[in-house]
Parts: C-alpha cells; structure tokens; sequence
C-alpha cells in the first residue's frame, strides 16, 4: 500500500479457481484505441457500485499509458481494460 500515490496490490496465496482478465501484450495499446476504466468513486465501500468511465489512449510509451477517461475525485481501484477485455 502507498496511500502517497492512492496504489496498492494484493496477492492471493490460498489455492484454488479464481476469475481472472487476461493482461494484453504490452505494445497492444495504441493511439486511439477505446479504453475503460474502472473504480469506486470515493474508495471502497460495500455494497456501492464501481463505476466504468469510457475513454481513448492517448498517449503510450513502455513506461506510461495517457487516456482521456474522466476520473472523478476519489475513483480508485480498478484496472484499466482495452475493448476486448483485457487488462492495458
């Protein structure tokens, strides 16, 4: 967890099936290309929706994705996924 930049990652260490987004080649982002992200504006809390915020890659480089989707103050979580569902 850092709560300096609003990230954190979890790992799952107990055995057994569960549903996973397969990632997308790390080139496949490109210019233009739709992208939705997705969150829970205000953080987490239970029984509140996330939110999926529709938008196009701007910009892509190997070390930074810019899209043009709206964030609302306090959208966090959430991956970023290309059309075809994959994580970007």
């Amino acid at each position: 967890l850092n709560r300096n930049l609003d990230a954190a990652l979890i790992q799952i260490t107990d055995p057994g099936t569960w549903p996973v987004a397969s990632m997308a080649k790390a080139d496949a982002a490109k210019m233009g290309q739709w992208c939705v992200a997705t969150g829970h504006p205000g953080g987490y809390e239970r029984g509140r929706k996330p939110v999926m915020r529709l938008g196009r890659i701007l910009e892509s480089s190997d070390t930074v994705l810019v899209t043009d989707c709206t964030l609302v103050g306090g959208d966090s979580g959430g991956p970023l996924f290309d059309a075809a569902g994959q994580v970007i």
